[in-house]
């Protein structure tokens, strides 16, 4: 019966299929092992480089001014970031110069800076 069946897979006598022939536990071990060694170089690098050079860019994409092309632009902004965003920052909407106030409840306005 086995062997009609490994005539069926095309195999010779003597040929196992593939998903029953097993590895070399010590082969798995030590894949394993380089497996771990890799993770663990991966992490240290994704935590202590990566992430430095990562937090350099936020910095100084926060020292840049707000730009927009538009107040609505600047207003669909200010709505989506309204937790993060820091009252009396300047804000550029189409070259003019703006300041975020706030008009009391928690509603954020921008202020001509020439008002002011």
């Amino acid at each position: 019966m086995l062997r009609a069946a490994s005539e069926a897979a095309g195999l010779e006598a003597n040929e196992e299929p593939l998903h029953e022939s097993r590895q070399d536990p010590m082969l798995e071990f030590e894949a394993s092992l380089a497996t771990q060694a890799w993770c663990a170089q991966h992490h240290n690098y994704c935590t202590e480089k990566c992430l430095e050079e990562y937090m350099q860019c936020v910095k100084e994409m926060e020292s840049q001014p707000l730009m927009f092309p538009d107040m609505k632009a600047a207003q669909d902004w200010l709505e989506r970031n309204k937790k993060e965003v820091l009252v009396g920052s300047i804000v550029l909407v189409a070259g003019a110069a703006f300041v975020i106030g706030t008009a009391g409840a928690g509603v954020l306005v921008l202020v001509p800076l020439v008002a002011l």
